[in-house]
């Protein structure tokens, strides 16, 4: 019964874009940018960098305030004041990160600030108010002060969005451009907006983010450029990009099936720069996110072979991880926060040792 036949290649090409699609959430696209703010310092020289890549971020505050006050040039007090946001906003508390978000503006407000410092307080100050969730943050970036024409009362996404096409007239940079696009890729990812929107509205918002495909990998071929070999912005970057790739096409792909090939392609090249520099810790500490998202994407999708597949991966996570506990907080943590749950129970299923795996770490499942 050709009709039958059709419906379930249908249902199944659903299942399909779904399980990858869902790939990708909003908590995903936080910590995304949240690596990216972590692993892409402005110095990769100095001693406030070295302390950027602890965790005594009290002394990092201390040492950054005495590099900007002694400062004898601007691009020396920028980094200082650039890494002393950074630290305040690690510090955790709601008062000390409003304070990191005054000084990125403060940055880019500055007459002595060139277009590429601007840009970068920008992103800085869009990297806080997204990993955090805030509404203070979001508040203070944008209700007054230079940023004040971008707000758009209880849109975050939208003001951000606004924000960051002014980052990337200053200089593009694949992050600002990722922010950009978040504000078409969002509507689809989410299914409770998603199921709101008529076909109409979904295929303008996967439109608009294909015909922005080609800018993101333009900013990403001209940031490459900006950096000398062995930056650790050069070797991290790639990574995000590859990771923006598959991210926006699986928004894209439930409009368009077709592009679900060209974000599991987006997906295998991530994996696959990282197996050409694993060496590199940076890049390590994003890999767990990465390996259980595409784990879990094969799980949804089902199948036998795609479950031994998806414990390639899911045991690739456990060896990283019970290696080097330290250089996986943030994932660690993510696991405790309740945010990944889903994504954790499928996985205990198919491989059982995973059980044991996330008791080791405190980690518990509801």
């Amino acid at each position: 019964m050709p009709g039958t036949k059709t419906l379930v290649v249908v249902v199944v090409a659903l299942l399909i874009i779904g399980a990858f699609a869902a790939f990708f959430t909003w908590e995903d696209f936080r910590v995304a940018i949240f690596m990216t703010l972590r692993n892409q310092p402005p110095s990769q020289t100095d001693e406030l960098t070295k302390l950027r890549l602890g965790d005594d971020y009290q002394l990092l505050a201390q040492k950054a305030e005495e590099a900007a006050a002694s400062a004898s040039d601007n691009s020396t007090y920028n980094l200082a004041r650039s890494n002393e946001a950074y630290a305040k906003f690690m510090l955790g508390d709601t008062k000390s990160q409003i304070e990191a978000i005054e000084i990125a503006k403060e940055q880019y407000a500055s007459p002595t600030s060139p277009p590429a410092e601007k840009a970068r307080a920008i992103n800085q100050m869009l990297s806080f108010i997204t990993t955090s969730g805030k509404d203070e943050l979001f508040e203070a970036a944008f209700k007054e002060g230079p940023f004040a024409s971008h707000y758009k009362p209880g849109d975050k996404i939208g003001s951000i969005a606004s924000l960051a096409k002014e980052s990337f007239e200053l200089r593009a940079n694949v992050m600002s451009q990722a922010f950009v696009m978040q504000a078409d890729a969002d509507p689809l990812l989410n299914a409770s907006k998603r199921k709101v929107l008529t076909d109409r509205q979904k295929k303008d918002h996967a439109d608009t983010l294909l015909a922005a495909m080609p800018t993101l990998k333009s900013a990403f071929e001209q940031e490459m450029a900006r950096y000398t070999s062995g930056q650790t912005a050069r070797i991290t970057l790639p990574l995000a990009y590859h990771y923006w790739t598959s991210y926006f096409y699986g928004a894209a792909a439930y409009v368009y099936p077709e592009y679900l090939t060209n974000s599991r392609e987006a997906t295998k090249e991530l994996f696959a720069y990282y197996d050409a520099n694993k060496e590199v810790a940076a890049l390590e500490s994003q890999m767990p996110q990465y390996y259980m998202q595409y784990a879990n994407a094969l799980l949804l999708i089902g199948g036998e072979e795609r479950r031994k597949e998806a414990v390639i991966y899911i045991q690739k996570t456990m060896d990283m991880i019970s290696a080097n506990p330290d250089s996986h907080q943030v994932y660690i943590q993510k696991m405790k926060s309740g945010s990944v749950d889903g994504i954790l129970r499928r996985a205990v299923k198919a491989h059982t040792p995973f059980s044991e795996f996330l008791k080791q770490f405190g980690v518990v499942v509801t």
